[in-house]
């Protein structure tokens, strides 16, 4: 409410995670038992990590997209792991596959390189997650560098600065959908957050926006806050309703 009040109560997850246990390469086998894992979980979207080499991620982002079909929704992160024309020739590979966004293909720095895939690239480009405040989100929107801008509020300047961001977004036409990582307190954060943010770009069916759920192994995100932060059997989560983030610390 003192955001702005909210467009939904629900937000739709998408896990991510995705992390190398077995070594570099050759994990298409323990990727695909992951995703099948997150799928049982209830999830209908998911964030594979990439940046593993161009021939690995070939290989991965065929397999499970392969293992689970068109059921589920992909996207894709490179952590600025590429210079531009290896991010150009995996983009290709992502498109093919029916992949909903490519995040941070090349380093934050390289404005010229995140311009020239969004021009090359039907995939929306994704990033923002290093910038801070609006300010350092200015360039990549005026730019046009991006389709998908990605602040995170634990780290852009808190949830108004995030939210500016957001309108300033909306005023170029680029989808807002917030980068979320930390504890349960961010996820707390980022799902008020998302409750006010209205559907980008205004369409006759706009598109809402995604949560960013880490189901990385971890217990301190989870026992830091005393309730549970789940997704329900609609495979959605609830934005929390009880006073501030809707979250209470276990000092303990």
């Amino acid at each position: 409410k003192l955001l702005g009040g909210a467009f939904r109560t629900r937000v739709q997850p998408y896990a991510t995670g995705f992390y190398r246990r077995g070594g570099l390469a050759g994990q298409e086998d323990a990727l695909v038992i992951e995703a099948e894992t997150h799928a049982r979980a209830g999830f209908r979207a998911m964030k594979l990590k990439l940046g593993f080499g161009l021939e690995e991620d070939r290989r991965c982002a065929r397999a499970v997209r392969r293992a689970l079909g068109n059921e589920i929704r992909w996207m894709a992160d490179a952590n600025h792991a590429y210079d531009t024309s290896t991010a150009l020739r995996l983009g290709r590979v992502l498109e093919e596959n029916g992949y909903e966004w490519f995040e941070e293909p090349v380093i934050p720095e390289d404005i010229e390189g995140y311009r020239r895939l969004h021009d090359a690239l039907d995939i929306p480009i994704a990033g923002g997650e290093a910038e801070f405040t609006r300010f350092g989100m200015k360039t990549l929107l005026k730019e046009r560098c991006l389709d998908i801008v990605q602040p995170d509020c634990c780290g852009v300047g808190g949830l108004t600065e995030a939210k500016r961001i957001a309108v300033l977004a909306n005023t170029f036409g680029i989808r807002c959908i917030p980068h979320v990582w930390g504890t349960r307190i961010a996820t707390a954060a980022a799902l008020h957050l998302l409750a006010v943010l209205p559907p980008t770009p205004p369409a006759l069916v706009p598109v809402e926006p995604l949560l960013e759920f880490d189901c990385s192994e971890h217990p301190l995100r989870e026992e830091v806050v005393k309730e549970k932060i789940t997704i329900d059997s609609d495979g959605m989560v609830a934005v929390p309703s009880s006073p501030g983030l809707g979250v209470t610390l276990n000092l303990e």
